[in-house]
């Protein structure tokens, strides 16, 4: 598969801020500038719930065409309103030229072609495959602005503000519509077109082919399929269909609610009005256990049989159904929904894509335009309302296990008595609930000269719950801590303040944790709650009481008995210096006790060594794509970018976690140390030496000879993931000659026979040479000298240029 663009976005980047620790960026600044083109994928965050949707024809932001050639179209979430294709053809997909086809406010798709209104005019152009030269609309059409368009089989309807116009895409003649009225919305199928009437929202349908008689209901809006229409109807929002029903396509579950509905062959989908959730009717035609449970959606479009969404929490599209090898979405963000020029009605709410970052742009392509979406109800399973619809923003739903009121525990089902447990005191005598409602009475009585006396209030407040509140991360060199983490308040931290003192580094603070309050959040640090072990000890899921998801690092005993309090801090300090999108960041500590605790933030989609080799979710060409470019800017960052700079020396697949959304982060500095080093970094071990280091497949060869780690260490290490991200092998495996990965990929490139390094177990996209130049960059990584490895920099660069436009 290969995706074609119609033109490229401008570069977007998130803003990313700290929680508690703060970084320096200025050294960041001048080298992105010089990216070009890097592409963005950001959570976007629950609460926003938009809803749209489309059919085989009418009209959204996103649209698919049938037959021989499918193509999947989207308008991009950016104010270029630009549209992004994928998807099967008889023929290679290339990119859509940049001088025909223009910013699109929405898309409809036919049998073999696509259909589009222009952004700024409104004019109707329709393309048949790749071929954008030739516009498929009629000469005397091409010019006409139109409020709606759908495209049929092969014919395509406009509505215009005084009518309608049809036209057949095969040059055939279209016969004029009878329609006594003014229509509202269109939709077309398999040679008829349906509308609803502007004044009475009634339903009329015309064409040679008879569905029947429409329902007499008032209808809010219609999706067709190729032989049938399913109608939203006005009010209750319930669904009425009426033509073909060889497979149950027409019977929509009776008193449910939609938001939208999309039709397809032999199948039709809505979004829960209510939760905006996906629920499919039809025959065995689609797999509707396929259908992604518990997501919700905010725009949907179906093709012969298959569906595709735009998913609420993200903006990336999802593909379910049958045969969708040659279909499967880009990581790109696409719109929610259709810019109009109105304001929104009760129960709509305004998307608004900068309240997650104020740098991102507006969606719409016009100022004056806006995304009007109707508001859901309630939540998924397992969740509770904690925010209700605004004129901004979509309701949001929290965990359940978040749950600490009585106003959540019916939603939830928690017993009285549970939720009261959550309020008692803890050991220390200090109610959670009491103090919190002390915090909010101090903060509440703020004001004017009484700043000053309710902050020192509130600090000490703060530190009845923890041993320190917070933990300064860095002193001047010159100070007597010589950057030793230090306590709030002490000489290293009061020096910094001073007229003529300056950090080497800026000062950072992470926060301190209560031994009770970690056990609480983790169970008792309970193995079910356990999500791995390794040498420093096991890690564990928590919720922390303000209802974060954190991983929790406790060491063993053992390494609780032999690690000093300051191999500890040490740790802390690489941990606290460093915060990046591309790693998983320091959150918080304990150290109560003799206990070594590590808090981080929370990576719900595991590692991939386990996505690998472990037998979990498999990863498609596109996100190991993907994964590979955000693991080695992560890697960059430490290289380049961070103050000072840093050498992992554990980089392996099980040390590269994915969040939520599927974003690589480099985890686990545990070995990683401090370099002063301008030119090629080096660092001796001699905290740690060569011979207590495990040597294991992803170690430089080389280190066991000078014993001295250097950038190009990790560079090897990388390169090692490299491969089994482009081979599905693992580092070291006996039932392979030779075992060693970089051994066999070296042997395999420099015989020329590098597509035999791609992994069999998935099918290769139609255009592979993006996959081969990452199997060279990884056996470039693996050379045995380092001078002949690549730099971080230089393997982030060619990473970018060689997916841009397919993968990345």
């Amino acid at each position: 598969m290969q995706t074609q663009r119609v033109a490229l976005p401008q570069e977007r980047r998130v803003k990313t801020e700290p929680l508690q620790c703060l970084v320096s960026h200025h050294s960041r600044g001048l080298f992105y500038m010089a990216r070009l083109q890097r592409l963005l994928v950001l959570i976007l965050g629950t609460f926003y719930a938009a809803v749209g949707a489309s059919a085989l024809g009418s009209m959204s932001t996103i649209a698919a065409s049938y037959g021989e050639d499918v193509i999947i179209c989207a308008v991009e979430a950016s104010r270029g309103q630009q549209v992004l294709c994928w998807g099967g053809s008889t023929t290679q997909l290339s990119t859509f030229s940049t001088s025909v086809l223009q910013p699109f406010l929405a898309l409809s798709g036919g049998n073999g072609f696509m259909c589009g209104l222009k952004a700024q005019s409104l004019q109707p152009f329709c393309w048949r495959g790749n071929n954008t030269n030739q516009n498929l609309v009629p000469q005397n059409f091409q010019l006409t602005s139109y409020i709606e368009l759908a495209a049929g089989e092969n014919h395509v309807c406009g509505i215009r503000k005084t009518g309608t116009d049809c036209w057949r895409i095969d040059g055939g003649n279209m016969v004029k519509p009878n329609i006594s009225s003014s229509l509202d919305s269109i939709v077309a199928g398999r040679e008829f077109t349906c509308g609803i009437y502007s004044h009475t929202r009634k339903a009329v349908c015309w064409g040679e082919r008879n569905l029947g008689s429409p329902s007499n209901d008032s209808f809010e809006s219609l999706a067709a399929g190729r032989d049938h229409v399913c109608g939203i109807i006005l009010g209750s929002r319930t669904v009425v269909c009426w033509g073909e029903n060889g497979n149950e396509q027409a019977n929509a579950p009776p008193g449910v609610s939609f938001a939208s509905i999309t039709a397809g062959f032999f199948h039709s989908c809505g979004i829960l009005n209510a939760s905006h959730e996906v629920v499919c009717w039809g025959g065995l035609s689609i797999n509707t256990s396929a259908v992604p449970l518990g997501a919700q959606f905010v725009a949907l479009t179906a093709s012969e049989n298959f569906t595709c969404g735009v998913r609420e929490s993200n903006l990336l599209a999802v593909c379910w159904g049958n045969d969708l090898v040659d279909y499967q979405p880009p990581l790109q963000l696409f719109s929610p929904g259709i810019c109009e020029r109105r304001q929104c009605g009760v129960g709509e709410f305004a998307f608004n894509l900068s309240v997650i970052d104020s740098t991102l742009p507006n969606i719409c392509f016009e100022n004056s335009q806006r995304i009007c979406l109707p508001c859901a109800t309630s939540c998924p399973q397992r969740t509770f309302m904690s925010a209700s619809c605004s004129a901004g923003l979509d309701r949001e739903c929290t965990d359940c296990a978040m749950c600490k009121n009585s106003s959540c525990q019916v939603v939830c089902q928690i017993p009285a008595s549970d939720s009261n447990a959550m309020t008692k005191p803890s050991n220390d005598g200090i109610g959670k609930v009491k103090n919190s409602m002390a915090v909010i009475a101090v903060g509440t009585a703020c004001s004017g000269v009484l700043v000053v006396i309710c902050g020192i209030c509130l600090f000490l407040l703060c530190r009845r719950k923890g041993k320190h509140s917070f933990f300064c991360c860095g002193c001047n060199s010159s100070d007597q801590a010589e950057g030793r983490l230090m306590h709030q308040g002490s000489s290293c931290a009061t020096s910094m303040s001073g007229p003529t003192r300056k950090p080497s580094y800026e000062l950072i603070r992470t926060q301190a944790f209560r031994l009770t309050e970690l056990k609480d959040a983790t169970n008792g640090f309970k193995e079910v709650n356990e999500l791995g072990r390794g040498t420093y000890g096991s890690v564990y899921k928590a919720i922390l009481p303000d209802g974060r998801k954190v991983a929790v690092k406790r060491a063993n005993a053992a390494r609780r008995i032999h690690c000093k309090s300051r191999d500890f801090e040490a740790e802390l300090e690489v941990l606290c210096k460093v915060r990046h999108a591309q790693l998983v960041n320091l959150v918080g500590y304990c150290e109560e006790m003799g206990e070594r605790i590590l808090v981080y933030e929370f990576m719900s989609n595991g590692t991939l060594h386990d996505h690998l080799h472990g037998g979990l979710t498999q990863l498609s060409w596109a996100m190991r794509f993907r994964i590979a470019v955000h693991a080695a800017r992560g890697i960059e960052y430490l290289h380049r970018d961070a103050t000072p700079r840093i050498i992992h020396k554990d980089i392996k697949s099980s040390n590269i976690l994915l969040d939520s959304d599927w974003n690589a982060r480099v985890a686990d500095f545990g070995l990683s140390h401090f370099t002063n080093q301008v030119g090629d970094m080096k660092e001796e071990l001699p905290r740690s030496p060569i011979h207590h280091f495990e040597v294991g497949p992803y170690t430089d060869p080389v280190l066991a000879k000078t014993q001295v780690f250097t950038e190009k260490s990790d560079v090897y290490s990388f390169g090692v993931v490299l491969l089994e991200l482009v081979s599905g092998r693992r580092a070291y495996d006996n039932e392979y000659s030779p075992p060693s990965i970089n051994e066999w990929a070296r042997q395999a490139v420099q015989e020329g026979k590098t597509k035999t390094l791609l992994d069999p177990a998935l099918e290769l996209p139609k255009h592979v040479e993006p996959l081969l130049r990452m199997a060279e960059i990884a056996e470039l990584c693996v050379r045995p000298l380092p001078d002949e490895r690549p730099s971080t920099t230089d393997i982030v660069l060619w990473l970018e240029l060689v997916g841009r436009g397919s993968f990345v």
